[in-house]
């Protein structure tokens, strides 16, 4: 055999054998872990379109994508960041495709291709759920709200965006948005006009976990909340951190809308006794699993009120947080009570745990 043919031929050996390797490697990431976000970061990693020959590397993404199909959503997360117009470009957009979640990552500079890639990418198409928290300023949520293949988000994570109201009016407007059932708008400087806007918007009925922490609501803004039909779907509410005061805790115990809530965190408001009177009296909020009223200037007289409340559950009395001070006077009325650590907030975490606990057991069937 003339050498160059054997050349030729061993170099093709060569080939089937790392094409073998390689795709043997990913064989091995997918089937021997159990699903977890450990694992799909491991598997994204390796699918670095830099370490794939090109000729392989459509195959190995098709073979990825059949076997994640099974894997929870909340499993699939992956990061993309603003100063990097690169996710955008061929090949590496491909591997988008593998996303359930994505968290788009603030830095110092923001490129307008990336804002351009957040409004035209096919590729967002699969998500269920989109975290632009730190992204400061409207122009990521216009941009989402303009991207015509956005069908089944359901997460979306605006934590200290301030995307002010004109962020706030695309929100309830879009058709995006039509299907979240989860929103976390933390930190967003929330005006009473603001709320007025959410909570007219017939796009966010499917609501239910909301997060409105640290916006300096006052009770005005928690009365049109409470009042609000569109948000009948809501489990976890967390108001931590505002202005709420006595009329605020009263307006959300009055509320015939918040039936379905089993997780309401109102720390570091001031609804006083006055407050929480009213919701241990409230005929609403008996489905309430988690509750907690840390540092609202409750009293003895509240906390009394709380412990011999006919309408909070058993369970909500065992979590139920207040200023430690005041957990004499309530265990004394809930001797079932178990309160190691009655000033410590809700989990901060909670919207995503919630996320995760109810899709753990689901299979992505995209």
């Amino acid at each position: 055999m003339p050498t160059n043919n054997l050349e030729s031929s061993t170099h093709s050996e060569e080939i089937e054998t790392l094409e073998f390797n390689t795709l043997e490697e990913l064989r091995s990431l997918l089937h021997n872990e159990p699903p977890s976000t450990q694992a799909f970061t491991r598997i994204y990693e390796y699918l670095d379109p830099q370490k794939w020959p090109p000729e392989l590397y459509g195959t190995a993404l098709d073979y990825a994508q059949q076997h994640l199909k099974s894997w929870p959503y909340t499993t699939r997360t992956g990061s993309i960041y603003t100063d990097d117009a690169a996710p955008w470009k061929s090949p590496e957009v491909e591997r988008l495709n593998l996303l359930r979640q994505l968290k788009v990552v603030p830095l110092y500079y923001v490129y307008p291709e990336f804002i351009h890639g957040l409004k035209e990418s096919p590729h967002l198409a699969n998500l269920k759920g989109i975290a632009l928290n730190g992204l400061h300023g409207h122009h990521a949520i216009k941009a989402l709200a303009d991207n015509r293949h956005i069908v089944d988000l359901a997460e979306l994570n605006l934590d200290s965006c301030y995307i002010g109201p004109t962020g706030i009016q695309t929100l309830a407007d879009s058709n995006n948005f039509r299907n979240l059932t989860a929103l976390d708008l933390e930190y967003n400087s929330l005006g009473l006009n603001d709320i007025i806007t959410l909570c007219n918007s017939p796009l966010l009925t499917k609501l239910t976990i909301l997060n409105l922490g640290h916006n300096s609501l006052t009770d005005s803004s928690i009365e049109i909340l409470a009042n609000s039909k569109n948000l009948a779907s809501l489990e976890s509410l967390s108001l931590r951190f505002n202005q709420i005061g006595p009329r605020g805790a009263a307006a959300l115990a009055r509320s015939p809308y918040l039936t379905n809530l089993n997780h309401l965190s109102l720390r570091s408001n001031g609804i006083g006794n006055e407050g929480a009177i009213a919701l241990a009296q409230s005929p609403f909020l008996t489905n309430i699993d988690e509750l907690n009223l840390a540092d609202n200037g409750i009293t003895d007289e509240g906390a009394i009120a709380l412990a011999k409340s006919p309408y909070l559950s058993n369970k909500a009395k065992r979590t139920l947080k207040l200023s430690p001070e005041f957990y004499k006077h309530f265990k004394k009325f809930a001797p079932e009570s178990n309160h190691e650590n009655m000033d410590r907030d809700i989990d901060p975490s909670i919207i995503s745990n919630l996320i995760k606990e109810k899709a753990k057991n689901t299979s992505d069937t995209i």
